[in-house]
């Protein structure tokens, strides 16, 4: 099915800026975990929490509590907000040709 209003949904979201906490015993003592270089330092990304309000169905809790994301599934939302944006662009250029039209 296709998204519906895929830019509200993307309004809805906070980008952050964080550090990750590399002696977390979720990161450090993971033992499936094959590139922990990837859990550290700083990185972008969003608060589980607050996505969890608006697309629960990317949010997943862990048996501890701990919540994790699936980032791979908002690049759909931010695809789709893209074309929508870009679908009242193009109506709004075809209102000011219009425009320019009547005014002369």
């Amino acid at each position: 099915k296709p998204l519906v209003e895929p830019l509200t949904t993307a309004k809805k979201l906070r980008g952050v800026k964080f550090t990750w906490d590399e002696e977390h015993p979720k990161i450090k003592f993971h033992k499936h975990l094959n590139a922990k270089e990837a859990f550290t330092g700083d990185t972008y990304g969003f608060i589980a929490q607050e996505v969890e309000k608006v697309t629960p169905e990317v949010v997943y809790t862990d048996s501890d509590g701990y919540k994790s994301m699936d980032y791979g599934s908002l690049v759909s939302v931010g695809l789709a907000s893209i074309k929508e944006n870009q679908v009242r662009i193009e109506r709004m250029r075809e209102k000011i040709k219009l425009l320019k039209e009547v005014v002369g």
